[in-house]
């Protein structure tokens, strides 16, 4: 992919990153334990992880938005949305498909889940980066002119 191209190793380690990490860690943890609640409710870990899922993007998308990405055009750039959701489409999928892989090796799927946080975690940051909230395309000239401002003032890394 073009746009992983120019993918520094410093960015693992940027402001921005660890503001995102902090709160992948936050709603991670909160989406882990509604997966255990799903689960002990009943439902198939397909479910379960679909449901944990779901509730992750509609908190995800307003705060990672506007506090690591600095997005205040969630509401009026309506395509923003549907990348996010995207990005968590694919993001789910593999979180199944892993767990499908892990629990052939009959590894528990609770133990799983834990196992998949990290790598699960580093990607979608890539992928709202530089696919969803990307500040320098150029179909968005007022989004980019208004991360330059912040990034000035200070309120965006």
């Amino acid at each position: 992919m073009k746009r992983f191209k120019h993918v520094e190793p410093m960015l693992l380690l940027s402001r921005q990153f660890l503001s995102y990490a902090a709160l992948g860690i936050l709603n991670n943890g909160f989406c882990y334990l509604l997966f255990l609640m799903f689960l002990a409710l009943g439902l198939h870990y397909a479910a379960a992880a679909f449901c944990s899922t779901v509730t992750g993007l509609l908190v995800n998308f307003q705060v990672t938005g506007r506090i690591v990405f600095g997005n205040v055009f969630g509401n009026k750039d309506k395509s923003l949305i549907f990348r996010f959701f995207a990005v968590y489409g694919l993001i789910y999928v593999l979180n199944v498909l892993l767990l499908k892989v892990l629990s052939d090796f009959h590894i528990d799927v609770r133990i799983g889940a834990l196992l998949l946080l990290p790598p699960l975690a580093v990607l979608p940051f890539l992928l709202n980066k530089f696919f969803v909230f990307n500040a320098k395309k150029a179909d968005a000239p007022e989004r980019q002119r208004l991360y330059r401002s912040r990034a000035v003032s200070g309120k965006h890394c």
